[in-house]
This record gives structure tokens, C-alpha cells and sequence, in this order.
């Protein structure tokens, strides 16, 4: 019997998701849904309480959404959860063949259109054959006696679905009554009806309904619980084990040679140790001690030899151990963490931490076998072969590959450099199991060689005969595989993951055997040796990667906005790109590049041989072949993918730079001023301040990609103008006017009160922008659309009359307030406000005088070839008709379009390119905005991880680099950072070391009470933590080191500044040198903060600001050893924000 029920929590927001669950749990619910939890954002509690949890994102933090949750059980599964709008969620109850389709719904009362059912309707029109279909919610209807429209409306919902109400069937227990909702109007009466149901099919499979009111929650509604009818647990686990079992086939036949490589193989696997039930259960981090006494208290409680307090005894001291246990795992797993971030291995840093922390996140639902099936089928269908059009692609480079077959030495420097804790491979082997072998055999010959008895050298012999067996029987298949093409068949499955993506759809990532890992590397070696891949790529290569290729993106922005002109960007995205390789094209693309026919031989076979079974919510599907593509997660398949971009790119250098050949060789150089391109494996950046080349060139790529199997998927190709942020050009007509006529200061004008267009929030104009960025995300563009009028093709010309007697003549142009009280004012008016027209003055003849050839001044002929050309006004003219002349060219970009076959593509105003945001703009505040905020919500998830293990500031702050520093700084190496960024990180980042440290403010006794922070100095040598202008340094330095020989980067140093830019700094103007770190002494101890503001003391606060911590409580506090300071170091977490009061 499973236990499915639906009740309105009125709010699952400030902890009553959390509060709706641990009442779930005391009503024994397994599955359920909470109506109108008003969850808007995809951050809420994903376990809790033993249940997960999935919610929609309501439309309002005030009415709406729903949120599933579910616990395991070994009688029933929650498969194929999926939301349909902000209302509506599904799922599928299987308990061995029998399958229920169950639908949770809320029905908000405000839509009088009941439009929540459309979403029901589509929701019960995906269901399977074979379901048995569920409806439960909150509707806000009364089905049975319809009382207006909307009523009708739900009611014809359900009864055209085929489904009834399940709560008459039952009788309800005495004094209850069926009502799901109270209400108490202002006379004090109350009104009770039925809104919460619990629809089905056959009431046979139901065994009761009832309303209930659960305990610890509360509402003005109750709770419908349904128990549902199940089959034997014994049927489902069949149906479990049938799922989660791999679908190894062995092969029918086998090639000649075959056999012995299946019978090593059959040898690592019978050496491959599988944990057993008990060891699996148990965690490793636990001790021994530890483990002793759980096992002597569950001993003696088994056999009554214990009283109550001896039990009380019993558990305090198993708390005590875990305690210290805990304390234990975290010390090694921060001394590992360092270690790895001196070596600036972020990343193994970070999944150091995987078992200690793991960060709550939507993981992918369990499908039911039919999804699976259709995602297979997906699959095969994606790897299915397709001719790639016209011939291969010439190459016409000079590499060699070693092609020998590898020594023993070479494949254990293969198998050392796997990764270790990774999943497993099919069979179960791990990359730890090849190791291990690779340094038994090692010790095996070491203690071999030590023996000197003939009866000593015997047993020695037979003992490292066995240790050295596994590893001897890897060199084999290795050697076998290069030797003769031989490869043992379970090398050949592998797993394909299917990971959610964003748009719908999935990422398949592969996870190989262990020993195929070791030939990939093996080969990925010779391949990295030996070619030299094009100036253009940036993936892969020593010396660069995607801070490199982010950098020169930006100083392509930068360099273009200093020289006044647009540039025009494509990102190219290619359609599955390592799926959809042709495979021939990609042999003789690699045999051109001097690859030897053993290794081609040794690919072709593994890819024609490959058996791929997908796999998602740990469920398997069948296996089937894939006939292109590299599968992604091999080692070897981004180097292949470098060789033919590399070849691709190569090629069209020829074709698109015919004049320069030594392109297609070395790079652009020093033209890279002109155009940029950039590679990194499927993402691409070209990019030009010449339109039509972009366009000739873009399109000519494209062609290319289509020859070796790469599409180009326009939906998701974009196209980005960068412009320079503001050109110091003609002044705006607004400000002309208010000039000349007089009009609103500017501060009058900022306090206008103006609406939000997105919220209609009432606020002044000045706060408008900054309350854009930070409610919506929005960021202006800065860009001055009235600065300049549309160009004209014909001059108009205006006449204007200078009375005799002198005095102010207007301006003849519509809406100009000027005037001038001589003719040369005049035409200097004209050129400066009008520069399109001219202007005739009768006075001075019939016909216009001629303009200047340069500054393009009307002047008299005299003065034309007299002393005005190379005058200062001249030179001064001609400046400003050289900033009209680039401000009309930034306007004419915006209108220029790109296409990518019949396809326009969508020019956007920001990009992600490889993780880091690049504007139009050049505009790296939302970047940095939106990694603040990600940081915030890590680091307060991880601040509660810490204070729960009672972690000591020393190894928090380690925690707090490898965790939320890296998030706070991600791609921080190419921003340009302005003294309020880093005052906004820096802030951050103090406010995190003083909760590590325990150091919080208190309101003094002078100077009215405010309150006053701790130095900043103190806080962060307590915490072991620099400043964050410490850590961008950092950053900023080594992506220099890195880009210190780039031809752009020397470009950009080199360039000056052109009259009429902003005089703004740029990336290069920043300190690029390796910051000192700050050294701490003893004199910081126990300094006495001030209340003056600087960086070394602390801020005062006229209003109480947010604690620290709160809810600390003092009991239990260890006192430090006598003549000892309870410092932060010795203060357990829990205690410390006390502590720093006193």
C-alpha cells in the first residue's frame, strides 16, 4: 500500500516547505503533492525530512505553484516527473507492473477562465497506455454541485478525462465530514467546503480516502490522503533489478586473436574487488573506534542489558566520536585542498570536496521505459551515419606521429595520468584498479630483486608471479591492441549519461572502461607531441584555454572601441559537434596529419565495434552502435576534434586570406587588429570590423564544417555588434535647448518620479537604472541614439539675412534656439549644429560660399587658399568631421544583419562565450553581478554545512576558497575592475571571513551608540584570507604571463587614445604584476578596533545591521588552557559569535 496525498500549505516560502515535510513524515505519506507552494525561483530544499523534492516556479511570490515530493521505498518508484506550467506537475507510481499516472494540480481562484486546465488536459494527454490515471489538487471548484462558470469549466475538465471524485466511495470517520476547506467570515460563522480532491479511474485500486488535518502544519485547508493498492515487493524489486542491470551481450563471434584478449580481460575483472553489502553501507570517514561502539550499543540494546541512562551515556559518547571523525575528515580534506590549490588545480580542489560537500542540485528524473526507449532511440537516430557533402579536405602540413607499439613504460605513464575517483566503467573496473595493479607489479620487482636464498627466490618468484599477473595481462591488451588491432570485447561498451539541458534536451557523456581510458591518453600523448595546432585554437593547447580566448575576444572590443569603429561578431555553434563527426573524413584528415595506420587501424576498430547503452535516473536502456562521431568523455576525442578544426581552419585561411598565405601557418600576427578568430573545440568566434568579409568568410566555413559532418545550428548561432560606449560628438538637441532656453538642473530631473516597466514600481529617475540591474537584470547600453541625425544624401540650403545695422539673427533650422550676430558665427553655427546642410547669406553673394575640403567650414575663396587650411580651426574641423564620420558608421552597424544559409541570425546585446560574458558594450558589471549573486547563494549554503560540523576557521577558509571564491571570481581575470566592484566583493568577502572568524559587530558605548565592526585586517588574518584584490591579482597576472607574446595585447598597450573617445581605463592600463601577499604579525593580535573607517579598522553603522549569526547559545563552552586567549582558533564554530562579544 502506498500512501499518495495533496494539501494547500498557503506558502512553502521561509522554511513551511520544510516545516509541510516533517508533517508529512509524522502522517507517514510516501508521495504527495503541496499545493500553491509559491516557490519562484529554482532554489528551494531538494531532500528533506528522507523526501525529494521537486517544484514548478510559481507566477507570484503570492499565489500559485506546486511542489512534488516523494521518498524511496522498496514497494513503489517515482518515475518520469515533469512540470507543465507554473500549476501543473506529473509523475508515474510504478510497484512492479502495475503503473499509476497520477497529475498534481492547483487551480488558483483569481482565473476566471479556469485556464490551469488547459495545462491538465495536456498534462493526462501524454499519459501512457496501461496507466492508471490519478488527478490530485486543490482546484477551487465544487466539482459535484457547480456553483458559476468556472466551476462548470472544472468540472467538465475532469468528467471529459474520464475521471471521478474518490471520496464518496469511503465513509469518512465520525465528526469529520468530507470538507477540505473552512473559512470563518467577520459574524464568526464558519463556511466548509470541498476544494482539495483526489480524482480517479477505479476505485477498486484504491483501498480509502480520507481528510485529515496533519500534525506540526496547520492551514486553513486538510489534507486528502489516498491509499493506493500495490503489488508484492517482490514483483517490484524484479522490476528494479531489470532496470539498473547493464545489458551486457557477449559477442557471437569473435576475431581471430579474440580469445586471448578475452581472457586477460576475464583476468582483471576476477582481481577487480567489489565492496560488499556491509562495506557499502558503511562511510569510510567513520573510524574504526567509532564503528565499535555503534556496534556494542546496538549489542547490547538487543540484548536488554542496558538501562536508560546507560543508553543516554551510550549515544552521548557515539556523538562525541562521530564529532571528532568529522572534525578528522575535514582536516584532510583541507590539507588535500591546498595541496591542490598551491599547484593551482582548481578543479581537483573543488571535487576533492565531493564526498565531504556536495551542493544541492536537480538531479535528472527516472524515466519510465518507454521515455528511455524514445531516448534511445534518439540516440541511434543522432549517431546514425549521413554522407557528408563534396569531397575531404586538403591538408597540406608536415607532422609525425609515433605509430610503435608501446613499452611498458609509456603505458603505465598512461594509466598514472587517469583520474581517479571517477564512475566506473561498465564492468565495474575503476581507474584506481589499474593503478593500484601498475604499483603492485612495481613493488613486486622491487622486493624480487631483494631476494639472495635460492629457496627465498623461489617463493618470491611464485608471490610477485601473482602480484604482477593483473598488470601484465593490461600491457598485453595494450600492446595487443596497437600491435595486431585487437581489442577485448567488453573494451568496447561503454555508457552514454544522458545530462538535462536547458533547452529540452540532452548531453550524452560517455563513461568508458578504465583500460580503453589508458589507450585514449596513450594516444592523445603522440598526438599533442607531435602537431603543433593553428594560432586560432585556443582549446587544449599549452599556454591557452578559455581565459586566453575570453581575453583576446575583449581586447578585440577594447582595441576597437579606442580606434572608433564597430565590430562585428558572429558566434558560431555547431549541432552536435562531437556526435556528428564523419568518421572517415576524420581518419583521413588524421592520416594527413602523420598519424601512423596502426592507430587509425586501432580507432576505426574501436568505433565500428562500440555498443552504447544509454543511461539516466540509473536506469539503462539497450544497446545499440554508432556509426559517426567521437563519443564525448574519451580522453582522446578532443584532440581528434582539435585536428580537424585545426584542418578546417587551415584550409579556409587559404581561402579567405589568398594575399597572405603564411595565415594559414602561423596566424594573422599583427592584422589581427582587423580580424579575430577564435576556436575552442565547438565554440567559435569570428569576428572583423569589415561586414562583408565577416559574412564572405562566415559563410565559407560553414561550407567546410558541412564536409567533415558539422552543421551549423542557426537558432543558436548570434551575432553581436560591439560598439565604444559613448563618442564625444554633436550635442543633443535636449541639452542644446536647455543650454540656450534655460530648463531643469539635473538634479531636478533625476528626482522626476518615473514607473518601472517591468514591475511598475514608482521610484526617481536616477534610481530607474540601478534598480533595473539589480530587480530584473537589466543593463542599459549607454548608447546616445539622438546624437547625431540620419545621414543625407542631398543638402538642403538655408538662407539668412544680416540686417545693416547688425544685431542677433535666429537660426533658420526648425527648432534650433540659436542665433548669431555675424555671418562667420553663422556658418560655424551651421558646421558644428548642422553640419549636413549649408547655409546661404545674400549679403555675401547668390550662391553658397564653398566648404572646406577638410573640416568642410564655408569660407570665401581668399581665405580657402589663404591661411585656413592648416589653420588650428581647421585641424580642429576636421577632428570633429572625422568623429561624425566614425559616430555615423557605429549607427549605420546596428542595421547591418548576418545570415547563415536562408536563416537570419538574432543579434543580441550580451553573450556567454565560454562561460564569461561579453557585451556589446564591453560592459563587465553584469558578469560580476551575476557571480556576486551565485557566490551569495553558495556561500549560504555552505555557511550552514560549517557551523553544523563545528569546522575551525583555518580549514573554513580553505573550504571558502576552493568552494564560493572560485564562483565569486570565475572569469574575474578579464574584467575591467572599477573601485565599486571591488568595494561590493570586498564587502562580501568580509562578511564571510567574520562569520569563519567569529568576529561580529557590536554597538559601542560613545559617539550615540553606532555600531562598530571589527578591523578588517584582524577579521581576515583570523579567517587566513587576503584581500579579493589579492586573489584578482593573481588572476590577472598569470592570464598576462600567458598572453605576454600575444601580437594583440601588444597591439593594445601601443594604441593611443583618439579625441572625442571616453577616457576610460581599459584591461591592459590595470596592474598586471603579481600582487605581494600580506604578511601577518603579531602586533595584529588583539588590536583594539577603532571607530574611524578605513581598510584596517571598522565601519560605522547608524542603523543595526544584519547579525552574524543568530540563535548561538554559550552552553557547553570550552574555556581555553590557562594563560591562553580564546581566540578563533580554539573556539569551536558554534560558540564564536558569542565569543567575539566579549
Amino acid at each position: 500500500m502506498a500512501t499518495l496525498a495533496t494539501y494547500n500549505v498557503t506558502s512553502g516560502r521561509n522554511g513551511r516547505l520544510e516545516q509541510a515535510l516533517r508533517a508529512m513524515k509524522v502522517a507517514n505519506v510516501d508521495v504527495g503533492v503541496l499545493t500553491e507552494a509559491k516557490l519562484t525561483k529554482d532554489i528551494y530544499t531538494r531532500f528533506s525530512s528522507g523526501y525529494h523534492v521537486m517544484a514548478t516556479e510559481a507566477p507570484s511570490a503570492q499565489q500559485g505553484g506546486v511542489a512534488l515530493f516523494w521518498r524511496d521505498s522498496p514497494t513503489h518508484q517515482v518515475e518520469g516527473q515533469r512540470t507543465w506550467g507554473p500549476n501543473v506537475v506529473s509523475f508515474e507510481l510504478v510497484t512492479g507492473g502495475l503503473r499509476y499516472y497520477v497529475v498534481g494540480a492547483y487551480c488558483p481562484p483569481s482565473d476566471p477562465e479556469a485556464s490551469t486546465t488547459e495545462d491538465i488536459s495536456a498534462a493526462f494527454g501524454a499519459a501512457k497506455p496501461g496507466r492508471q490515471r490519478i488527478l490530485i489538487g486543490d482546484v477551487n471548484a465544487v466539482v459535484a454541485e457547480p456553483r458559476d462558470a468556472r466551476d462548470d469549466i472544472v468540472a467538465d475538465c475532469v468528467a471529459a478525462m474520464g475521471l471521478g471524485d474518490l471520496g464518496p466511495h469511503f465513509r469518512p470517520r465520525p465528526g469529520k465530514g468530507r470538507w477540505t476547506y473552512q473559512q470563518r467570515r467577520a459574524d464568526g460563522t464558519k463556511v466548509q467546503s470541498t476544494l482539495d480532491y483526489v480524482f480517479g479511474e477505479d476505485r477498486r485500486l484504491v483501498q480509502s480516502v480520507r481528510m485529515v488535518s496533519p500534525r506540526l502544519m496547520e492551514t486553513d485547508h486538510r489534507m486528502v490522503v489516498a491509499h493506493l493498492r500495490m503489488r508484492p515487493s517482490t514483483s517490484h524489486r524484479a522490476y528494479l533489478n531489470a532496470r539498473k542491470r547493464f545489458p551486457y551481450a557477449p559477442p557471437v563471434e569473435r576475431v581471430e586473436g579474440g580469445a586471448e584478449a578475452a581472457a586477460d580481460f576475464g583476468q582483471l575483472l576476477e582481481n577487480v574487488v567489489k565492496p560488499g553489502p556491509r562495506e557499502a553501507r558503511r562511510n569510510e570517514w567513520i573510524s574504526p573506534a567509532t564503528w565499535a561502539l555503534v556496534d556494542r550499543r546496538a549489542s547490547l540494546r538487543r540484548e536488554g542489558l542496558m538501562t536508560s541512562r546507560e543508553l543516554r551515556q551510550m549515544n552521548r559518547q557515539v556523538r562525541q566520536s562521530l564529532n571528532q571523525d568529522r572534525r578528522v575528515r575535514a582536516s584532510k580534506r583541507a590539507a588535500e585542498c591546498q595541496n591542490h590549490m598551491r599547484n593551482d588545480r582548481v578543479i581537483e580542489a573543488f571535487a576533492a570536496l565531493s564526498g565531504w560537500w556536495r551542493e544541492a542540485a536537480s538531479r535528472p528524473p527516472r524515466p519510465s521505459r518507454e521515455d528511455l526507449v524514445a531516448m534511445t532511440a534518439e540516440r541511434r537516430e543522432l549517431y546514425r551515419k549521413v554522407p557528408s557533402p563534396r569531397g575531404p579536405i586538403p591538408t597540406r602540413v608536415n607532422f609525425q606521429v609515433d605509430d610503435s607499439v608501446p613499452d611498458e613504460s609509456e603505458i603505465r605513464m598512461a594509466v598514472n595520468a587517469l583520474k581517479t575517483r571517477r564512475a566506473a566503467g561498465p564492468s565495474g573496473m575503476r581507474a584506481e584498479n589499474l593503478r593500484g595493479w601498475a604499483k603492485l607489479a612495481e613493488v613486486a620487482r622491487q622486493d624480487q630483486s631483494e631476494f639472495t636464498r635460492p629457496e627465498d627466490r623461489t617463493e618470491g618468484d611464485a608471490a610477485a608471479a601473482a602480484d604482477m599477473a593483473p598488470w601484465e595481462a593490461c600491457v598485453r591488451i595494450v600492446q595487443r591492441a596497437f600491435r595486431d588491432g585487437i581489442v577485448p570485447d567488453r573494451l568496447l561498451w561503454s555508457t552514454v549519461v544522458l545530462l538535462p539541458k536547458g533547452d529540452g534536451g540532452h548531453r550524452g557523456i560517455g563513461l568508458l572502461e578504465p583500460l580503453w581510458k589508458a589507450i585514449s591518453t596513450l594516444i592523445s600523448r603522440r598526438l599533442m607531441k607531435a602537431i603543433s595546432f593553428h594560432d586560432f585554437l585556443h582549446g587544449f593547447v599549452e599556454k591557452r584555454g578559455t581565459g586566453t580566448a575570453t581575453l583576446e575576444a575583449k581586447l578585440a572590443h577594447q582595441l576597437a572601441a579606442r580606434d572608433q569603429e564597430p565590430l562585428y561578431e558572429v558566434f558560431l555553434d555547431l549541432r552536435k559537434a562531437y556526435d556528428a563527426l564523419d568518421r572517415e573524413r576524420t581518419l583521413m584528415a588524421l592520416k594527413g596529419y602523420g598519424v601512423g595506420d596502426r592507430i587509425l587501424r586501432l580507432l576505426s576498430v574501436y568505433w565500428e565495434g562500440a555498443r552504447h547503452v544509454c543511461r539516466t535516473g540509473g536506469y539503462y536502456g539497450t544497446p545499440f552502435r554508432s556509426e559517426r562521431g567521437v563519443t564525448q568523455g574519451d580522453p582522446v576525442s578532443p584532440v581528434i576534434f582539435n585536428v580537424v578544426v585545426d584542418c578546417v581552419v587551415r584550409h579556409w585561411c587559404q581561402l579567405v586570406f589568398p594575399e597572405n598565405t603564411r595565415v594559414a601557418e602561423n596566424g594573422l600576427g599583427y592584422d589581427v587588429r582587423g580580424h579575430t578568430v577564435l576556436f575552442y573545440a565547438d565554440d567559435a568566434l569570428l569576428a572583423s570590423r569589415d561586414a562583408n568579409w565577416l559574412q564572405t568568410s562566415f559563410t565559407t566555413i560553414c561550407d567546410l564544417f558541412e564536409r567533415v559532418g558539422l552543421q551549423t545550428n542557426a537558432s543558436k548561432t548570434k551575432v553581436m555588434i560591439a560598439v565604444p560606449r559613448r563618442l564625444m560628438g554633436r550635442e543633443l538637441d535636449s541639452v542644446h535647448k536647455r543650454r540656450i532656453q534655460g530648463g531643469d538642473s539635473h538634479r531636478e530631473r533625476q528626482r522626476r518620479r518615473v514607473e518601472c516597466s517591468e514591475c511598475g514600481l514608482s521610484l526617481s529617475a536616477g534610481s530607474l537604472a540601478a534598480h533595473m540591474r539589480t530587480r530584473h537584470g537589466i543593463y542599459t547600453t549607454g548608447e546616445r541614439q539622438d546624437a547625431e541625425p540620419p545621414h543625407r544624401v542631398m543638402a538642403h540650403t538655408w538662407d539668412v539675412h544680416f540686417p545693416k545695422g547688425g544685431g542677433r539673427v535666429a537660426c533658420p533650422y526648425p527648432g534650433c534656439p540659436s542665433s548669431a550676430t555675424t555671418p562667420g558665427n553663422m556658418r560655424k553655427h551651421f558646421l558644428v549644429r548642422h553640419h549636413w546642410d549649408l547655409v546661404r547669406i545674400p549679403e555675401e553673394g547668390g550662391a553658397p560660399l564653398p566648404q572646406c575640403e577638410k573640416c568642410g567650414l564655408q569660407l570665401p575663396w581668399t581665405a580657402l587658399n589663404g591661411v585656413h587650411p592648416g589653420s588650428a580651426s581647421c585641424r580642429k574641423g576636421e577632428e570633429r568631421k572625422r568623429q561624425r564620420k566614425a559616430i555615423e558608421t557605429l549607427r549605420r552597424s546596428n542595421n547591418v544583419r548576418f545570415t547563415a544559409g536562408d536563416a537570419t541570425l538574432e543579434t543580441v546585446q550580451e553573450f556567454r562565450y565560454l562561460g564569461r560574458v561579453l557585451t556589446k558594450m564591453d560592459n563587465d558589471l553584469p558578469a560580476a553581478t551575476r557571480q556576486l549573486q551565485k557566490a551569495r547563494v553558495r556561500w549560504a549554503r555552505l555557511a550552514r554545512v560549517l557551523r553544523q560540523e563545528d569546522i575551525q576557521p583555518s580549514i573554513a577558509s580553505i573550504f571558502y576558497k576552493v568552494i564560493i571564491q572560485a564562483v565569486l571570481l570565475f572569469g574575474s581575470e578579464t574584467w575591467d575592475v572599477s573601485p565599486s566592484m571591488l568595494a561590493r566583493f570586498e564587502g562580501f568577502h568580509y562578511r564571510a571571513a567574520c562569520q569563519m572568524s567569529g568576529r561580529r559587530a557590536r554597538r559601542g558605548r560613545g559617539n550615540g551608540g553606532e555600531w562598530v565592526y571589527p578591523p578588517s585586517r584582524e577579521v581576515r588574518k583570523a579567517a587566513n584570507l587576503q584581500l579579493v584584490s589579492y586573489y584578482l591579482g593573481k588572476r590577472r597576472a598569470r592570464i598576462a604571463f600567458d598572453m605576454e607574446n600575444r601580437p594583440i595585447l601588444r597591439l593594445c598597450k601601443d594604441s593611443q587614445r583618439m579625441p572625442g573617445s571616453r577616457n576610460r581605463p581599459y584591461w591592459w592600463d590595470q596592474d598586471l604584476s603579481a600582487p605581494e601577499e600580506e604578511v601577518w604579525s603579531d602586533e595584529d593580535e588583539g588590536s583594539e578596533p577603532s571607530i574611524a573607517p578605513s581598510d584596517d579598522t571598522p565601519t560605522q553603522f547608524t542603523r543595526d545591521p544584519r547579525p552574524v549569526m543568530q540563535g548561538l547559545e554559550l552552553e557547553g563552552f570550552e574555556q581555553p588552557a590557562e594563560g591562553e586567549q580564546p581566540t578563533p582558533s580554539n573556539i569551536p564554530w558554534a560558540h564564536r559569535a558569542r565569543a567575539g562579544e566579549t
